[in-house]
């Protein structure tokens, strides 16, 4: 794989944790608007539990995150080696 084709990935994975990120706080608006008591997790809008919804983005985003940086590790040393 060309360290330009991992580039490119790399940063459309930085750009997917971007919009996890977004997501995140979305949700964490939804969690003040949406729920009855400050702790609630379930939304009487939708329904969903939004806690769980922002744990899931937190985890896409931080893995998002970590294979684009490996990306750009990788990407760089088959850049430096050719």
């Amino acid at each position: 794989m060309s360290a330009k084709i991992l580039f490119r990935l790399a940063f459309l994975l930085f750009l997917s944790a971007v919009v996890f990120g977004f997501e995140i706080i979305n949700f964490s608006i939804s969690l003040k608007y949406e729920t009855d008591q400050p702790g609630d997790c379930i939304s009487t809008v939708t329904g969903r539990d939004l806690c769980a919804s922002v744990a899931h983005c937190k985890i896409l985003s931080v893995g998002c995150l970590l294979v684009s940086i490996g990306l750009l590790v990788w990407g760089a040393k088959l850049e430096n080696r050719g």
